[in-house]
């Protein structure tokens, strides 16, 4: 599972044989064994139900016995596979054995991962707690700074492009945190930040590669389901847009590139400039009708 995880490969009958007998990595695998697991689990977007309930099961002891990797890698695996409120007695044996831990037992990335879980846990509702003014508290910091992977010649093209169709006020790489809780990480491609619109630019690293070889066909991987996810519970509506099907709508002409552009974003109101209609304008046309119609 691990290497599937690795090269990013769908593996459906793997992850059902290791799903139906997950007690045998459990309780048999080193923690390693089981940390790495649990996170090609959530990496390829295989969030089965079984593995994390055998988790559980052990978390005592795989917590008490695993290095700093191991327990980054399996709270970031719980909250990617959104599985934080199901099973938050294990994560928070997970997230207090990694705070009272010295902060040199954990890699930069390790932070970005805790802090990650962190994010994912509270959109669940769950607040894991962080001691004030600790060295941990410092590094959950320090970890906000490490950004996700972007494909920024993607992202401007696009920008670009809807420019070219009249959109304007939006923004790219806007955090979706209030107060900038999350730093540089889980950022929105490009955004309309009033109106709380996502456009996520989704390129060849978000989609598992398919052992068919078939180019056409897109799996999304687990984080990238997982940020759809943690943005509508902000209260972000999500717009995908892949890179086949750009490559489809490059091959068409200007206007049917406007057109599509305009049919897309409309379903999440969003307009080009000039014909967006203010609520005001809006609630102005109803009342006259209204009046005209002759209800009070």
């Amino acid at each position: 599972m691990w290497a599937m995880a690795r090269l990013k490969y769908e593996c459906p009958a793997l992850a059902k044989a290791v799903g139906e007998r997950p007690g045998v990595v459990m309780a048999n695998g080193t923690t390693q064994n089981v940390a790495n697991t649990v996170y090609a689990f959530a990496d390829l977007g295989y969030f089965a139900e079984a593995v994390f309930e055998e988790l559980a099961r052990h978390a005592e002891r795989i917590a008490a016995q695993g290095i700093g990797q191991d327990i980054a890698n399996i709270l970031w695996a719980l909250g990617i596979a959104g599985m934080v409120a199901r099973h938050e007695r294990t994560v928070r044996i997970f997230w207090d054995e990694a705070m009272s831990r010295p902060a040199v037992d954990f890699l930069h990335i390790q932070w970005s991962m805790l802090l990650l879980a962190r994010l994912f846990a509270k959109s669940e509702g769950v607040e894991l707690q962080v001691p004030r003014g600790s060295e941990q508290e410092k590094m959950l910091k320090k970890g906000a700074s490490k950004s996700t992977e972007s494909s920024e010649r993607f992202e401007r093209a696009v920008a670009k492009e809807l420019s070219r169709c009249g959109f304007d006020g939006f923004e790219m790489e806007v955090p979706p945190f209030e107060a900038g809780a999350g730093g540089e990480l889980m950022k929105v491609d490009i955004a309309w930040k009033e109106a709380k619109v996502a456009l996520e630019l989704d390129g060849p690293t978000h989609f598992l590669k398919s052992p068919r070889g078939s180019a056409k066909t897109l799996t999304r991987d687990g984080p990238s389901k997982a940020k759809a996810r943690l943005l509508a519970s902000l209260g972000w509506k999500v717009c995908g847009f892949s890179y086949l099907e750009a490559e489809r709508v490059n091959a068409m002409s200007d206007d049917d590139r406007t057109q599509f552009w305009k049919a897309k974003l409309a379903e999440f109101g969003v307009r080009p400039a000039g014909q967006a209609q203010t609520l005001s304008a809006l609630l102005g046309e109803l009342r006259r009708k209204a009046d005209r119609d002759g209800i009070r």
